[in-house]
């Protein structure tokens, strides 16, 4: 016999594109479904663009400046998207975090005992995945809880 799907803790990994609506609309749906708690979740990567130039992030001030300026819009953005949840949606959390996506969302979720992680995916192409990186398929590979990852076709 299956036992019962329990989910307390929900994380919506949001990285502002097109595909972020769809993540908070099934987000929140299965937030209101489980009357789970919905953290909305989005990482301001710093590390590629540092490790990138072989240099710390003193030392090269306009990346500190551009760091700052994506804090600030991240911050507006995750606020902007609480506004997008259905109202029945109470339990909602954002979370502005810093550092490597995927690793910045597997460690939150490991904090607050999250029970699924959502995420859009962009349809990119193996090579653009090697190129780009690609968030969806490392949390699949490395997260401890389910994942599902939203198709978003342009």
């Amino acid at each position: 016999m299956l036992g019962l799907i329990v989910m307390k803790s929900i994380i919506a990994a949001l990285d502002f594109s097109e595909g972020m609506h769809e993540v908070l609309k099934q987000a929140g749906e299965i937030a209101l479904a489980f009357k789970a708690r919905l953290y909305l979740v989005h990482v301001v990567e710093t590390t590629p663009l540092y490790t990138m130039y072989g240099m710390h992030p003193e030392e090269l001030p306009t990346l500190g400046e551009y760091r700052d300026a994506a804090k600030q819009r991240g911050a507006k953005k995750l606020a902007e998207a609480r506004q997008e949840l259905d109202p029945q949606v109470a339990d909602v959390h954002g979370e502005l975090l810093e550092g490597d996506a995927i690793d910045e969302i597997l460690e939150f979720s490991k904090k607050v005992s999250g029970d699924l992680v959502i995420c859009a995916t962009h349809g990119h192409t193996a090579l653009g995945s090697v190129l780009m990186g690609s968030v969806p398929s490392g949390l699949v590979r490395k997260a401890k809880v389910p994942v599902l990852v939203i198709p978003v076709h342009k």
